[in-house]
């Protein structure tokens, strides 16, 4: 199969959309493209990981926890990375919730605003993970209403 236009443009950003969306349509190459694209630095690569994650792939997770390893500041782009953020703390809220076990917890709003203490914030939430992934299904509930609207 040829590679939807989107996954090959030039922005990061946009390729990551374009696979996000080709996997609402066509899953197994949408969720290919994403693995391949969980190896771009910085929030396109998480947010490709985090939507791996969102289909049930563990193995994504950490390359997903990464996005902790940075503050967001307070330009356009901080706000996608403290979005990213904040849906990974979601997705394994939930998840913890639907599997029984303890939740990530640290979840405060001046946490995504402290950028003095992201490698504390990254090791917490990477420990977590790494206590409870083998308990751990993850579910997204939102991810069944997002491929039924096409919706990310």
């Amino acid at each position: 199969m040829t590679r939807p236009v989107l996954c090959r443009a030039r922005d990061p950003f946009v390729r990551v959309a374009g696979a996000v969306y080709l996997s609402f349509e066509e899953k197994e190459e949408g969720l290919r493209q994403l693995r391949e694209m969980t190896y771009l630095d910085g929030d396109p690569g998480a947010w490709a990981a985090l939507s791996l994650a969102r289909w049930g792939d563990k193995s994504s997770v950490a390359r997903a926890l990464e996005v902790f390893r940075t503050g967001s500041g307070a330009s356009v782009a901080g706000g996608f990375h403290r979005e990213l953020q904040k849906r990974i703390l979601i997705l394994l809220s939930r998840s913890a919730q639907t599997s029984h076990i303890s939740q990530p917890g640290l979840w405060s709003v001046d946490m995504f605003n402290a950028d003095r203490c992201q490698a504390q914030i990254f090791q917490y939430y990477r420990d977590w993970w790494d206590r409870n992934q083998r308990r751990l299904s993850l579910r997204d509930d939102s991810l069944t209403l997002s491929v039924k609207s096409r919706v990310e």
